[in-house]
């Protein structure tokens, strides 16, 4: 259980995997690097008081941009594996139905079509890490050329400048770009 416990997501921008690893290391923080949205940006998920750490850590180092995520649930971190178990008895009693269109997972870019893979998908993307721009990179390379963006905001939109290819990503809330298109 993590009842009790504080914990937090936070984001870096302009440091690489093994400059956020070597902070990690140097301090002893229990915390994970837990979505790798490009070679330079960074989630990381853990104990509050670690993640506010290694922000301020990455802020002496020079990184771009350092931020607290309005999260208090670490998602996609080890932190969350007792908690996943608990969710997979409620997922195995959902009806889901297979998709005419392959989901791909964040986690390790395999094509999700039937309803056992998408809901252990489900499940193992609450404890295990993400790899966004990896996956993104597949897609493009299974000739996929356009993205929206449906989140909260345009990060992912912002973070496709760092990707290879020509694909076009836009804002779900730019119904002027999206008309165009």
């Amino acid at each position: 259980t993590i009842e009790g416990d504080e914990f937090l997501m936070g984001s870096i921008i302009g440091l690489t995997r093994e400059d956020i690893l070597q902070l990690k290391h140097s301090s002893e923080q229990k915390s994970e690097i837990t979505i790798r949205n490009s070679d330079c940006s960074f989630i990381l998920s853990g104990y509050a008081s670690d993640i506010r750490r290694i922000l301020e850590e990455a802020k002496k180092e020079g990184a771009l941009s350092v931020k607290e995520l309005r999260v208090t649930v670490p998602y996609h971190s080890c932190f969350l594996t007792e908690a996943a178990r608990l969710f997979e008895q409620k997922v195995h009693e959902m009806k889901f139905n297979e998709t005419k269109t392959p989901i791909i997972s964040l986690i390790d870019q395999k094509m999700l079509q039937e309803e056992s893979s998408l809901k252990a998908e489900l499940i193992r993307n609450i404890f295990l890490p993400l790899n966004w721009i990896k996956t993104q990179i597949h897609l493009q390379q299974l000739g996929v050329t356009a993205f929206i963006e449906c989140g909260p905001n345009k990060s992912l939109v912002k973070n496709s400048r760092f990707l290879p290819g020509n694909a076009v990503f836009l804002a779900a809330n730019n119904a002027e770009k999206l008309m165009a298109f």
